[in-house]
């Protein structure tokens, strides 16, 4: 009796839902795409460049920065060497804080 009380339901439920699959269509959306051609992706982009190639400039001039007070020191006397020294790792921190 209960297999087909079991039956029954199980053909009540499949019978209607087989109508509804007939008219059904399944699509696709390229999610990346869409993120890609978006105008403010694009925008946000932009400004991001702009402010990787400030960052990069900022760096480039510290490393010359480092690099001169580096070939300076040689000449230098003790005393001072210790200064610019000071200075020297005083600029390579701030280097790797920007980098």
């Amino acid at each position: 009796m209960k297999k087909l009380l079991f039956i029954v339901l199980a053909c009540g439920l499949l019978i209607p839902l087989s109508g509804f699959t007939a008219d059904l269509k399944i699509g696709y959306v390229d999610v990346l795409k869409v993120f890609n051609d978006y105008t403010k992706t694009k925008e946000y982009d932009k400004v991001l460049d702009e402010q990787r190639s400030v960052k990069e400039e900022g760096l480039e001039k510290k490393k010359e920065e480092i690099k001169a007070i580096q070939d300076k020191i040689e000449l230098l006397k003790d005393e001072e060497k210790q200064a610019k020294q000071e200075e020297i790792t005083k600029a390579a921190t701030e280097y790797r804080k920007m980098e």
